[in-house]
């Protein structure tokens, strides 16, 4: 049974990183995917996603934007319908069944799918959209879709009415290869050596692309607001660039952070790991992310994985699997002093920074490994199968 899963963003994700780890165990199933990817001239995850064994096609993609310029929302409205086209002229050359819409307001696939008479799976990633978005968008992924996934349940309510229809409802957490995402000592030795961090330092990590969703300005001021109650704190603020959110990371995070004097004082490090997250998550105590919006966030639970204990904010559904106080602790008021209290009692207790991270640990394995997202992605599949043949 084929799948074609539709990603409209054009830089490297977490969303790209569900697919990539996922489709392979679905393929295991019986369902093939294919993934599509905006054509942009640029590197979008094809080339990584290949190296998985993904299967990719690439055609013009357009999104709704964060802009009130008329122009850029006028040429997405103008290139709807021929969107609409190339994704019906897909599902026909590649002999669709299942079409995976990803996100609230990528609702070409959706439009596509029902065309060609196919069933349609809505995923929602996150919180992050407006609400007055949510209020427009949600009927639409009501009336449309055969089953939904939400990235963790909190998502459900998020949205407003998602909840009348809980029998199409299938929840999902971010799939960790929990084998490769674990501790190892001599890894850490390794990575420690390379960061210049090999005494008794505590490392506190954050991972994101160097956008403002990812706020990694928050790192950085807890980083400023702790350098003198506690001097083995070191951080690593890791991610790569966005090519159309340079200039702001360059002025909010970076030069913020030489301003403090924490990069010259070898407290702050910004690392790009590329692929190798894993091997740098080995290296670090405390993971944190202070996002302004999230789903279920994979690099949280791949530090979960790492035996960290994690510091978030409390977006979208992290509340469903950081239990507070367990594994970490919930930023319940998203502030900069709450995240670094949180951090300092982590930093100067080491046995809880040992119990939690062993908590997450085991939480991982049990809740978060990849196989079980992919039973869930196949029993959404065989639901909406089902409800579109009655």
């Amino acid at each position: 049974m084929n799948v074609l899963s539709v990603i409209h963003a054009p830089e490297w994700g977490g969303i790209h990183t569900i697919m990539e780890r996922v489709a392979p165990l679905c393929e295991a199933r019986g369902w093939r995917w294919t993934v599509v990817l905006p054509k942009t001239g640029r590197d979008n995850g094809r080339e990584r996603l290949e190296k998985s064994g993904v299967r990719v096609a690439e055609i013009p993609l357009r999104r709704i934007r964060k802009t009130l310029n008329p122009l850029v929302q006028l040429q997405f409205l103008l290139t709807i319908p021929l969107d609409i086209f190339r994704l019906c002229r897909l599902i026909r050359t590649e002999d669709i069944e299942i079409v995976q819409v990803c996100g609230l307001m990528h609702f070409h696939s959706a439009f596509a799918g029902r065309l060609m008479g196919k069933t349609v799976v809505w995923q929602l990633h996150s919180d992050q959209p407006p609400l007055a978005l949510k209020k427009v968008f949600t009927p639409l992924v009501r009336l449309m879709a055969h089953s939904v996934m939400t990235a963790g349940h909190t998502v459900i309510e998020k949205h407003p009415g998602l909840n009348r229809i809980r029998e199409r409802i299938f929840v999902f957490f971010a799939p960790i290869n929990t084998t490769r995402y674990a501790p190892n000592d001599e890894v850490r030795a390794e990575v420690r050596q390379e960061l210049g961090w090999t005494g008794d330092e505590v490392v506190v990590a954050t991972v994101g692309g160097r956008g403002p969703n990812k706020n990694h300005q928050a790192v950085v001021e807890v980083a400023e607001q702790l350098k003198g109650r506690d001097t083995r704190l070191r951080y690593a603020i890791c991610g790569g660039w966005l090519p159309h959110h340079r200039d702001y990371y360059q002025s909010e995070v970076v030069d913020r952070a030489e301003g403090y004097g924490l990069v010259e004082a070898d407290i702050v490090k910004f690392v790009e790991p590329g692929s190798n997250v894993d091997r740098y998550m080995t290296a670090f105590d405390i993971f944190v992310l202070p996002s302004h919006g999230e789903g279920i966030s994979v690099v949280t639970a791949e530090a979960m994985s790492t035996g960290m204990p994690v510091v978030v904010n409390e977006v979208g559904s992290m509340a469903d699997f950081v239990e507070d106080g367990e594994v970490g602790y919930l930023n319940r008021s998203r502030t900069v002093d709450e995240m670094a209290e949180h951090v300092l009692n982590l930093a100067q207790d080491e046995a809880a920074r040992t119990r939690m991270g062993r908590s997450a640990r085991t939480y991982a394995l049990q809740h978060l490994d990849e196989n079980v997202c992919a039973d869930v992605h196949v029993a959404a599949y065989e639901a909406g199968l089902a409800r579109r043949r009655r």
